[in-house]
């Protein structure tokens, strides 16, 4: 029986149909069918065959076939919609935009007082916490150093006790500056309030009276500044029409500035515009008019100087800001107190490290260095640092 032997792939090979063999009918009629198919097989293995081999894999070597580069995919051009679409969503997500977001979005880093972002050393973790609350860590470096280099620490509890003292230092210089801002902020709380009054007192001036408040008097109406406006301009009113010789027709300001309770003044002043309107006509030269138009005129200045004079009180009390009100802003609070306790407690630490240190070092025989001595910064930078 003969064989024909296709090679299909690596030590593999694939038995054809034999040509001559004896079966039953049928085997007979499926032979065809079979031989067709392996025609087949044989072409599909030429051609893996020769795909192999166009990938590097080399049969006879048994090396492994290497892996082509992948080929890049084509890109499409993006419709007009997508572009829109991409720019809408783009515009959308640009972060906080107002001043409450972008403060809420900086305190991300902060996890329960912890500073996450700010990795390594306690000394640059203490770093970053003072540039978070707008402190310069290179004031606090040269405060430690300068300590070292007056105190002369030797050994690793010494240097610690130095540090403490610098700590604490710069925990008192905070409180300091804390102090500072309270009575700061007590003053631009005055200003503001003030501003406030200022303000309202411009809207009371165009406010419009009650016509109540008119048939009862202005001059007992609570103290505004349009109480004190209006009175004076119907004063400055009775004057002009007295100057001008014209005494009838002023009851209704008389009433509106004095109502029914007339005081000494306002009264004098009444009976006074009645007599002379009475009296007729009046002559132009001041020096031929009677003794009441003379009365008159002086009462009404009068009259206006005192009207001015309240005036002048109620600004005084509800708008102006005076020296005396700054300096009450210098009196000690509760929390001022409470801050002054705490640097007399600071100022008692610093003093027992600064013994324990000077005994730490007596104790080993080195000479005692003066922690008094004064820390300037060099080159006039910075504020000067004295020990206490």
């Amino acid at each position: 029986m003969s064989e024909e032997l296709i090679q299909d792939a690596p030590g593999e090979s694939v038995q054809s149909i034999p040509e001559n063999v004896e079966s039953t009918d049928e085997a007979a009629e499926s032979a065809p069918a079979s031989a067709q198919g392996s025609d087949e097989s044989v072409e599909s293995a030429a051609d893996g065959a020769q795909d192999r081999e166009e990938n590097g894999f080399s049969p006879a070597a048994g090396e492994l076939p290497q892996a082509q580069p992948p080929s890049k995919a084509r890109l499409l051009p993006l419709s007009r919609k997508r572009i829109a679409a991409n720019r809408r969503n783009a515009r959308q997500s640009t972060g906080p935009r107002t001043l409450a977001g972008k403060a809420r979005s900086a305190r991300n880093s902060i996890r329960e007082g912890h500073y996450l972002h700010k990795k390594g050393s306690h000394t640059q973790f203490l770093a970053g916490s003072m540039e978070e609350m707008g402190e310069d860590p290179r004031q606090f470096s040269y405060i430690q150093q300068a300590l070292v280099g007056s105190l002369r620490p030797r050994g690793a509890a010494q240097t610690m006790l130095v540090e403490d003292i610098a700590s604490l230092r710069w925990e008192r210089r905070r409180l300091e500056r804390a102090q500072a801002a309270l009575l700061a902020r007590r003053m631009q709380q005055l200003e503001l309030e003030r501003q406030r009054h200022s303000l309202q007192v411009s809207q009371q001036i165009s406010a419009a009276i009650p016509g109540v408040v008119l048939n009862a008097g202005l001059l007992w109406a609570e103290d505004s500044a349009t109480k004190f406006q209006k009175i004076l301009e119907w004063l400055e009113n009775l004057k002009d029409a007295m100057e001008a010789g014209e005494f009838s027709g002023l009851e209704t300001l008389l009433g509106w500035i004095y109502g029914a309770n007339l005081t000494l003044r306002g009264a004098a002043i009444q009976t006074r515009f009645e007599e002379l309107a009475n009296s007729g006509p009046q002559a132009r030269d001041p020096s031929d008019r009677p003794a009441s138009w003379l009365i008159l005129r002086r009462e009404l200045l009068t009259e206006i100087s005192s009207v001015t004079q309240q005036y002048q009180l109620y600004l005084r009390e509800h708008v102006d800001l005076t020296p005396t009100m700054r300096e009450e802003c210098l009196v000690p609070t509760i929390d001022q107190r409470w801050l002054m306790r705490q640097m007399n407690l600071i100022d008692r630490q610093i003093d027992s490290k600064t013994r324990l240190l000077l005994d730490m070092q007596r104790a080993e025989g080195k000479p005692e260095e003066d922690p008094e001595s004064e820390v300037s910064r060099p080159g006039g930078e910075g504020p000067d640092v004295t020990l206490e």
